[in-house]
């Protein structure tokens, strides 16, 4: 079985309630999650357990991460 995860995702300005779609730039399941906002600003982004969380320039960011597509390879 293989899992293939979308290109974007959704992250959510704990500060302000902004959510935006960033671009996935690197991704590694239940380890961390590295994003580009708005086509400019990358934020590096850690698992706690929970979410993926970051801070930049004093506001903090969550993401539950891409979703992914589990389907089974064969014949």
């Amino acid at each position: 079985m293989n899992t293939r995860f979308e290109e974007t995702c959704r992250v959510t300005c704990e500060d302000n309630g902004k959510t935006v779609d960033a671009d996935i730039l690197d991704f590694k399941q239940n380890k961390s999650l590295s994003v580009s906002l708005n086509k400019s600003l990358k934020l590096i982004m850690a698992w706690n357990g929970r979410v993926y969380e970051g801070r930049m320039g004093g506001l903090s960011f969550v993401s539950s991460g891409p979703k992914g597509t589990t389907f089974a390879q064969g014949r």
